[in-house]
């Protein structure tokens, strides 16, 4: 869960009118920003960063801006704003000696505080976001800031707020509007669930298609808003944070309606019909939430999707419904009740009980595959001589596993461990389990195996020609290694999904040679002696790559 430090930022947001009584070209325009890290003192955030570049594919696909007008910014600087807000007046004044309309959309999620956006510790001002938006000079400037305390830009220059977003207003609109995640005294939070900000990710739902309270197939800023609103404001109420109430503020001119995307200009819809009622989740491949509605009877809506492979679930409260569908490119799919059968609920299918019973932290999404190296260290037995070591060999290996999901892995580890007189290597084949949580993760480890020994001999005394005999013997034995392993992926100033450090702490148990090696130059090494079980304390620390 995105705890209090998450917030929308001002993302000056270029507000998309449609233009039925101008004739004038219009040129949509983003800065589009993401932000996880706010400064030492400032939780790092996880999903920022993404939940921009999740905005910005969206208003690409929807929302009539070119790829090459759409600028994303990743843990940007207050330099790098600058830079990309002064090569958008460059592109706008090219725009306006063209006779062109221009819109400006300006996005941001992470931190804020009640007087500006922080940025690695530095403070964007709001009062100067303002200012920055003036110099534009584009006829609608639209900010969308998802952050902690992002509402207090709503209260800049004694502004007096009028009933959300009025529909009268159009294609000849000018102005500028200013949506944000939280009031003035609030924070903005994200969740593990959905991995995303609350309220970014109802804002692409309602963006979508699911806003779409008239069914005309565009999403206006007024439909967005109070989707985005009842949403967030529902779905915060419980958790931790407390409740979450978006805000806004708008100074705009004109006549007609400001639509902030076109679902019917998508190549591929997915549409709920009016028979279907409940609360729909709609999780693509990856078992991700796509989208996440309340669909109320009789109501059609239409939402703008990418081809692809999606499972939807409709909860109605009396029913649970599951279907499994395939989105062509350039498909309309009508989701008819003969595509759903009733199961139970699955709480899994939205990373963890939380769907159902309030937001709660849950697993992350399973990436199958890892691959890691390590430096070992293990102290053993000193084989020939009948005592325990007390010294340490080290050496390092590799591993490879596959993920049967967040709970259960099977891997595979090779050890070598080099020596003068003496190497070993160790393969190991085995199971772990335990719990993975965002950004870390306990289990315990099972693995057979075998120790293979490869012993150089040399004459100590009445040798012929004392040194290294060219006689070389390899033992191989059964091993079996158990304990515990403890993964890191949160270090607070870092963070990541794919790349993490892990320390295992096992023993290898193996039968290992109680008695003496006898040889001499001219006759081939033996031993005379017993095998006995014996255990071999094993510490290794590496890191390693999910994908």
């Amino acid at each position: 869960m995105r705890k209090p430090t998450l917030t929308l930022l001002a993302l000056l947001i270029a507000v998309f009118a449609h233009s039925f009584c101008s004739a004038a070209a219009v040129r949509r325009y983003a800065i589009v920003s993401g932000a996880n890290r706010g400064g030492p003192s400032r939780p790092t955030l996880r999903y920022a960063v993404s939940d921009a570049e999740a905005f910005a594919r969206l208003i690409e696909q929807l929302g009539g801006v070119k790829r090459e007008d759409c600028k994303v910014l990743r843990e940007p600087s207050l330099i790098d704003f600058g830079k990309a807000l002064e090569a958008l007046r460059a592109d706008i004044k090219q725009s306006r000696a063209a006779s062109e309309r221009v819109e400006v959309l300006f996005y941001y999620s992470g931190h804020a505080d009640d007087q500006g956006l922080l940025l690695a510790g530095t403070r964007f001002p709001y009062q100067k976001i303002r200012e920055e938006m003036a110099l534009l000079k584009a006829d609608v400037n639209v900010a969308v800031l998802d952050a902690c305390a992002s509402g207090a830009i709503t209260r800049q220059k004694g502004v007096i707020r009028q009933p959300a977003f009025l529909a009268n207003s159009s294609a000849d609109m000018k102005g500028y509007a200013f949506l944000t995640s939280s009031s003035e005294n609030e924070t903005a939070q994200e969740s593990d669930r959905i991995r995303a900000s609350f309220f970014t990710y109802y804002l692409i739902s309602a963006l979508r298609g699911a806003a779409d309270s008239n069914a005309d197939g565009k999403v206006s800023l007024n439909e967005a808003y109070d989707f985005s609103y009842n949403e967030t404001l529902g779905r915060t109420a419980k958790t931790q944070g407390g409740p979450q109430h978006p805000a806004y503020d708008i100074q705009m001119s004109g006549t007609g309606e400001l639509v902030l995307t076109d679902v019917r200009g998508v190549s591929s819809i997915l549409v709920i019909p009016e028979t279907l009622s409940g609360r729909v989740y709609i999780l693509n491949t990856d078992r991700q939430l796509v989208t996440e509605l309340f669909k109320t009877e009789g109501r059609k809506i239409a939402l703008g999707m990418q081809s692809g492979n999606y499972s939807i679930y409709v909860d109605s409260g009396n029913d649970f419904l599951a279907a499994s569908i395939k989105l062509a490119e350039k498909q309309t799919l009508v989701l008819d009740s003969g595509l759903f059968t009733s199961t139970k609920k699955e709480p899994s299918i939205l990373r963890g009980p939380s769907i159902y019973q309030g937001d709660k932290p849950a697993g992350p999404a399973v990436k199958k595959f890892e691959i890691g190296g390590h430096y070992s260290s293990f102290s053993h037995f000193l084989a020939g001589i009948g005592r325990p070591g007390n010294f340490g060999e080290r050496g390092g290996g590799a591993r490879f596993a596959y993920n049967l999901n967040n709970h259960l892995a099977f891997e595979a580890q090779t050890n070598y461990w080099p020596g003068n007189y003496e190497q070993r290597f160790l393969t190991l084949f085995g199971a772990k389990a335990g719990v993975r949580r965002s950004g870390w993760g306990v289990f315990g480890v099972v693995r057979p195996g075998f120790l293979i020994e490869r012993k150089h001999f040399r004459c100590v005394l009445a040798c012929d020609t004392p040194g290294l005999l060219p006689l070389t013997v390899n033992a191989n034995r059964f091993a079996l290694d158990f304990g515990g392993v403890l993964e890191l992926s949160d270090f607070g100033v870092y963070r990541s999904d794919r790349l993490f450090f892990r320390l295992d702490v096992t023993d290898t148990v193996v039968s290992q040679p109680i008695g003496m090696w006898r040889y001499s130059a001219s006759e081939p090494p033996f031993f005379q002696g017993q095998f006995e079980t014996q255990h071999t304390p094993r510490i290794s620390v590496g890191a390693g790559f999910r994908f």
